[in-house]
């Protein structure tokens, strides 16, 4: 056994300790470096300063203005806010007699009148016989699509005859029901024009009585003849009829020019009558005299193409007019239609074959 050297071991053993604190040391300062405490971060490195006059002058920053101490405002310079703008719920104001807004259809009513009495002189003194005749026309129209139109009308035909003289006084009369006559148009509208052209048609339900047929018939004739015998298939008892109309309007400012046309087809539900081809033309001029005063006058001119030889189946007839448009969307008018050819013109004069006929006309209009 070897001598033990106590020297020799305590070099050894604190050359070991040195060994093993200098690695633990190196360990713990790793360790230190990737952990941290709950709730603690790592204070972030400060941010190096920014030069604000760099080298290169494109990189330069503007050094912050200085704050100018806030100063009192006084009264004197006081900006009143901008007043606000008031939006009127008043429309613009209107012409009288413009709808506020588009017109989609109409409806109206015409009463004809007419009245001629004849004095003979006989035995028994100054005999008066008088004719009077009233007929009011019912009308409308609606549309149901911007170029659809539906249009329909009936009316009524009265008349009365009276006798009168010294020794006797008498009177009769009747009121009959017209056709109704149901229509469609295709409307067309550029700029001031305006164009509709359809078809209708003309139910018969107007008639005559059995027991005085001639009454009847002279309380229709009556009804047509004061409209310059326009318009016959609706009152033309036991017809049906077709018909073709068509109407153009132009206005342009105060003036207004209308013309109408149209074809009817008569058709006989009696085996003892003939069948009626009839055409009618008119036109008519008005022009605003005064807001909203329009005066205007109009001409018509009504064929039957089947009359037999020897009847006068043309009419000619002159209308003037007076229209007066109120509360925007109703329109009064009268009107005086005087027949100028036979077979019922001249319309105030009398013959042996019989007299004239003229319709006075009034009525009113109002737009939906």
């Amino acid at each position: 056994m070897g001598s033990f050297d106590l020297d020799s071991l305590v070099v050894r053993t604190g050359a070991r300790v040195g060994t093993l604190a200098f690695a633990m040391l190196l360990l713990t300062s790793a360790a230190s470096a990737q952990w941290v405490q709950p709730g603690m971060e790592a204070e972030p490195e400060p941010a190096p300063q920014q030069d604000p006059y760099p080298s290169d002058q494109s990189e330069w920053v503007a050094p912050p203005p200085e704050q100018q101490p806030t100063q009192p405002i006084t009264r004197s310079e006081w900006t009143e806010p901008p007043p606000a703008q008031v939006v009127s719920n008043t429309a613009a104001p209107r012409a009288p007699g413009q709808p506020a807004r588009a017109a989609r259809g109409a409806i109206g009513v015409d009463f004809a009148f007419f009245t001629r009495g004849v004095d003979e002189d006989g035995f028994v003194g100054t005999t008066t016989q008088r004719t009077t005749g009233i007929s009011p026309l019912f009308s409308g129209h609606y549309r149901v699509m911007p170029k659809l139109r539906l249009d329909a009308a009936f009316g009524l035909a009265g008349t009365r005859f009276s006798i009168s003289n010294d020794a006797v006084s008498e009177s009769e009369g009747t009121v009959r029901f017209s056709n109704i006559v149901l229509g469609a148009r295709y409307v067309h509208e550029s700029g001031d024009i305006q164009l509709a052209v359809g078809g209708q048609l003309a139910l018969p339900t107007a008639s005559v009585s059995d027991d005085d047929p001639a009454l009847g018939g002279a309380a229709y004739a009556l009804a047509s003849g004061m409209r310059g015998l326009r318009d016959q298939w609706l009152w033309t008892p036991d017809y049906v009829s077709i018909v073709i109309p068509a109407d153009l309007t132009l206005t342009r400012d105060k003036l207004t020019v209308r013309a109408q046309f149209a074809l009817g087809l008569l058709l006989a539900t009696d085996d003892g009558l003939d069948t009626e081809f009839v055409t009618q033309l008119y036109a008519e001029v008005g022009y605003r005299v005064a807001n909203p005063l329009i005066i205007g006058g109009g001409l018509s001119a009504v064929a039957n193409l089947t009359s037999e030889d020897g009847q006068d189946g043309f009419q000619a007839a002159l209308s003037i007019f007076m229209r007066f448009p109120v509360m925007d969307r109703l329109m009064l008018h009268t009107e005086l239609w005087m027949n100028l050819d036979d077979p019922l013109g001249f319309a105030f004069e009398s013959s042996d074959d019989g007299f004239g006929v003229w319709g006075l006309r009034f009525g009113a209009t109002f737009t939906l």
